[in-house]
C-alpha cells in the first residue's frame, strides 16, 4: 500500500510493485494530498486501488492502469476535479460520492469493460467517458444532476446502458452508442435527460425510455442506418418539442403515452419526426387511460413519412391524440389511423398527390 498523507505525494510518479496488488490512499486534512500526481499501476499482473477520501485529494491526477482491475473511489467534494483515467485491464470502476467529485474527470483506455458510478448532486458533470473497443461500458447517474453535460462514446463492437434516475440527472448530455451492439438508455424522474442528444450508431440497436415530468425534452433523438431503434417516451409532457430522426435504412418505433390523468399532458406535443426514404417507421401516440380528461399525446407535433420508398404507420389513439398536427404520408399512402374522440382534429393529412385533408 502506497500511503499518502497530508502532501507527500503532491507532484509526484507513484509507481506501484509489479505482480502484486496496489493500493493508493490518498486523505489530507489539509487537502491535496496526491494534486498532480500520476499513478502507475502493475503493468503485469495484479489489481489496483486508488482511495481518494478528502476534498481536493485528487485534483488533476492521472491514473493508469495497464492490467488487472482497475478501482477509483472519489469519495469527497471535488476529489478527482480534472483528473485522468486511463483503463486497459480487464475492467475499470469508478466511484464518485461527494459533490462535484469527478466533474471534468476523462476515462479512456484501450481494452476493459468501463463502470461509472455518480450517485452524489452535480458529480460527474462536465465529464467525458470513451469506452475502448468490444467492451461493455455502464454509467449510472442517480442523484440531482449528476451527469450534466456528461459526453460518453460507446464501444465499438459492444454493450452500453446509461441509467439515469433523478432531477435533471443527465441534462445536455450526450451520447455515442455502439456502432454494432446494443445500446440501452433509461432516463426516469424530473426533467431528466432534458436538451440531451440521443445518437445511436450505425448497425446498432438503440432502446430508449424517457418517463418522468418533462423527461427528454427538448432532446435530439438519432436513430440508426442500418439497426433498430425503439423510444418510449410516457407521463407528464416528456419529450416535448423533441426532435427524432430515422434515417434511410432504419428501423425505427416511437411511442409516446400521455399518462397525467387529472391535468394536461402533452407527451410527443410539438414533436418533429422524420422517417427518411427507405426507413420503416413506427409512430403510436396515445393515452393510458379511457376517462383520461387532459391527454393531448403528439399534439401540434410534424410527422413525415419516407415519401418514395419504405415503410410507414401512424396511430393516433384514444381522446385528443394528434390534434393539430401535420402528417405527411409517404408512398403507400395508407398511413394514418385515428380513433378516439377528437383524434387528429384540426389536423394536416398530407398525401404525395398533395390531397390534403382538414
Amino acid at each position: 500500500m502506497i500511503d499518502c498523507q497530508d502532501t507527500v505525494c503532491r507532484h509526484e510518479q507513484l509507481v506501484c510493485p509489479e505482480q502484486d496488488n496496489c493500493t493508493v490512499d490518498c486523505y489530507d486534512s489539509r487537502q491535496y494530498a496526491c494534486y498532480q500526481t500520476d499513478v502507475f499501476c502493475p503493468s503485469r499482473t495484479g489489481d489496483c486501488t486508488i482511495n481518494c477520501d478528502d476534498s481536493y485529494a485528487c485534483l488533476q491526477a492521472n491514473t493508469t492502469c495497464p492490467q488487472g482491475d482497475c478501482t477509483v473511489n472519489c469519495q469527497s467534494q471535488y476529489t478527482c476535479l480534472n483528473s485522468v483515467v486511463r483503463c486497459s485491464g480487464d475492467n475499470c470502476l469508478l466511484n464518485c460520492v461527494g459533490a462535484n467529485s469527478c466533474t471534468d474527470i476523462v476515462v479512456e483506455g484501450t481494452s476493459g469493460n468501463y463502470t461509472m458510478n455518480c450517485n452524489s448532486a452535480s458529480t460527474c458533470q462536465d465529464a467525458s467517458v470513451v469506452c475502448p473497443p468490444n467492451s461493455i461500458c455502464d454509467l449510472n447517474c442517480r442523484s440531482s444532476s449528476p451527469c450534466q453535460r456528461t459526453n460518453i462514446t460507446c464501444p465499438v463492437n459492444g454493450e452500453c446502458s446509461v441509467d439515469c434516475r433523478g432531477t435533471s440527472a443527465c441534462t445536455q448530455l450526450e451520447l455515442t452508442c455502439p456502432e454494432r451492439g446494443d445500446c440501452d438508455i433509461n432516463c426516469y424522474g424530473s426533467s431528466v435527460c432534458q436538451r440531451t442528444q440521443f445518437n445511436c450508431s450505425r448497425y446498432g440497436n438503440c432502446d430508449i425510455n424517457c418517463y418522468g415530468p418533462q423527461a427528454c425534452q427538448y432532446s435530439e433523438f438519432n436513430c440508426s442506418t442500418d439497426g433498430h431503434c425503439n423510444i418510449n417516451c410516457q407521463y407528464d409532457d416528456s419529450c416535448y418539442r423533441s426532435q427524432f430522426l430515422c434515417p434511410s435504412g432504419g428501423h425505427c418505433d416511437f411511442t409516446f403515452i400521455a399518462s397525467r390523468r387529472y391535468s394536461s399532458d402533452f407527451t410527443g406535443g410539438y414533436a418533429v419526426i422524420t422517417c427518411e426514404n427507405n426507413s420503416s417507421c413506427s409512430v403510436q401516440c396515445r393515452c393510458n387511460y379511457r376517462n383520461q380528461y387532459y391527454p393531448y399525446p403528439c399534439q401540434y407535433s410534424r410527422i413525415t413519412c419516407p415519401r418514395d420508398s419504405g415503410n410507414c404507420s401512424v396511430e393516433c389513439n384514444r381522446y385528443q391524440s394528434c390534434q393539430s398536427s401535420t402528417i405527411a404520408c409517404g408512398v403507400s399512402g395508407d398511413c394514418l389511423t385515428c380513433s378516439g374522440l377528437s383524434s387528429c382534429n384540426r389536423a394536416t393529412i398530407t398525401y404525395p398527390m398533395m390531397y390534403q385533408l382538414h
